[in-house]
């Protein structure tokens, strides 16, 4: 019934592609459903308004994959529907799930059309923290850090952000223990994946299933600056797991000890090793596109 469906938007002016017409639409077209919005002002308020928002509602998203991060704070297993509207520099974790049109949006509403994904609980000396898409360990936490800056470039701020990163590429000595195994190694990037995509569409984990209670590894051992630049461009067709330089691990859980590194997730820097991830199995309920890459595996 559409009176009893409970929709709220959350809106994030701040983030990258944010559009007040987008916006304005997407209420427009919700207003069978009198949607309740809301435009943060401040970090952590998405948080904080979807902890009193009751079980059966639906949020959508309007920001990137920061503004859904704040989201998934509170609505880790709950029977609450997040709907990614886009608005975001990146949005990469839409782009695994699919990006929506406000047809879409309002037909999922009507029909209950939901799937479900994993999250990634991160645990550090700095706190716990759910992310839904992709940790990175190293190089690209320095990069997010210089992303967040928001300085403005000639390029697209997360290559811009490489370029510069590159320059002060460090290596880091980690033990790494797994499902079945462990392993030491010498890296400067180490990736843990839920989702597919990050930096605004690179294809970091082709292979990753979000909804198969497993996290996928990627660790690039120690590789000098030129020679990290020369294959840089082999992270936008995910062809870089091919490479010698690189060791591919699922497991349910990742522990993580050594030198200290810094941590970034959804875009966001938070804490740093040593560290524990663990996959939270089919926590988060999510809407997906028809043409999303997981839409059958996560129903």
């Amino acid at each position: 019934m559409k009176g009893n469906k409970r929709v709220y938007v959350i809106a994030n002016p701040n983030a990258g592609e944010f559009s007040k017409e987008r916006l304005d639409s997407i209420m427009k077209a919700c207003d069978q459903f009198s949607p309740v919005s809301i435009i943060t002002k401040r970090q952590g308020e998405a948080t904080e308004f979807a902890a009193g928002i009751d079980d059966g509602s639906y949020i959508i998203v309007i920001g990137g994959d920061g503004t859904i991060n704040e989201v998934i704070q509170s609505t880790v297993n709950r029977d609450i529907t997040i709907i990614p509207a886009g608005g975001g520099t990146g949005s990469d974790l839409a782009r695994t799930t699919g990006t929506l049109s406000i047809q879409e949006i309002v037909n999922g509403i009507l029909h209950d059309e939901t799937g479900s994904i994993d999250a990634m609980l991160l645990e550090c000396g700095e706190g716990r923290r759910y992310f839904g898409n992709i940790i990175e360990i190293g190089f690209g936490a320095d990069v997010m850090r210089r992303v967040n800056l928001k300085r403005k470039t000639l390029i697209n701020p997360f290559i811009s952000a490489v370029i510069h990163e590159l320059f002060g590429l460090k290596n880091y000595d980690l033990e790494i223990e797994f499902d079945g195994g462990n392993l030491d190694a010498s890296t400067g990037e180490v990736i843990i994946a839920n989702c597919r995509y990050f930096g605004s569409g690179m294809l970091a984990s082709k292979f990753s299933d979000p909804a198969d209670s497993l996290l996928d590894l990627h660790l690039i051992r120690k590789i000098s600056r030129l020679n990290m630049m020369r294959k840089f461009s082999k992270l936008g067709d995910g062809s870089y797991l091919d490479l010698k330089e690189v060791t591919n691990q699922s497991s349910p859980f990742f522990r993580i000890k050594g030198d200290i590194a810094p941590i970034e997730g959804d875009g966001e820097v938070f804490g740093s090793t040593p560290c524990t991830i663990n996959a939270v199995p089919k926590s988060l309920k999510i809407m997906m596109s028809q043409t999303s890459q997981v839409r059958k595996i996560s129903a």
